[in-house]
């Protein structure tokens, strides 16, 4: 990752940062670089890792036997089992919602910001 003097946030226009601000913000993605290598090579690169078939598949078996436990438990009036219904069917999105998954999607978005402006404005 490079130090540089300007920022472009998701959505927004360039904003210049301070020499402070800039230092403060290598750090912050050094940190994080050293935190989680994977990321740092999504951020890199702009390729979001795909999340492995077979894990999806499954989160979304889990999430459909959620959905049909769900309308059985209200079919049979059970909060016991309307409550299990709810936990299965948060457990499956956990594989979808993981903060790596979406600082990858972000920096994605905004690299291919980042690349579109450049050749409208070459």
């Amino acid at each position: 990752m490079e130090l540089s003097g300007t920022v472009q946030l998701v959505g927004e226009g360039i904003m210049d940062l301070s020499e402070h601000e800039a230092r403060i913000l290598q750090e912050l993605e050094d940190d994080l670089a050293m935190a989680d290598p994977r990321l740092n090579k999504a951020m890199d690169t702009g390729v979001v890792p795909a999340l492995p078939a077979r894990v999806a598949l499954l989160a979304g078996s889990a999430m459909a036997a959620g959905i049909a436990l769900m309308v059985w438990a209200i079919a049979l009036r059970s909060v016991a089992l309307g409550a299990l219904a709810f936990a299965i069917m948060t457990a499956a999105l956990i594989p979808f919602t993981s903060p790596s998954c979406w600082f990858a999607v972000l920096r994605a978005r905004t690299t291919q910001r980042k690349q579109s402006a450049a050749r409208d404005n070459p």
